[in-house]
């Protein structure tokens, strides 16, 4: 997977992780298509399984605090790129003062 991933892609992992298992394949389907509309669900859904698979040797409680490091390292990102270094800054501490 060399894209960065999306924050569609890491939110669908964890949803398939916790919600799905093998048996509801078609469920999932369905959920994914409600989910992320229009003739993305299946990329979506494809690079989901990517990011699933590319995990395999961590239990399921590893994973799910993975895809969420991810997703927070994915949201810092977006705080770094859109208002810059400074909140971001503020941010950390902010979460240092609350003990997060």
């Amino acid at each position: 997977m060399g894209e960065p991933l999306s924050v569609d892609v890491l939110e669908g992992g964890v949803y398939q992780l916790i919600n799905y298992d093998d048996e509801d394949e078609e469920a999932l389907i369905q959920d994914f298509r409600l989910r992320y509309g229009g003739d993305r669900y299946m990329e979506i859904l494809k690079r989901s399984r990517e990011l699933l698979a590319s995990l395999g040797g961590e239990d399921a409680g590893d994973r799910v605090r993975r895809f969420y490091e991810l997703l927070a390292d994915h949201s810092m990102g977006k705080v770094r790129g859109g208002f810059g270094d400074a909140a971001y800054a503020l941010v950390k501490y902010m979460g240092g003062a609350w003990g997060g």
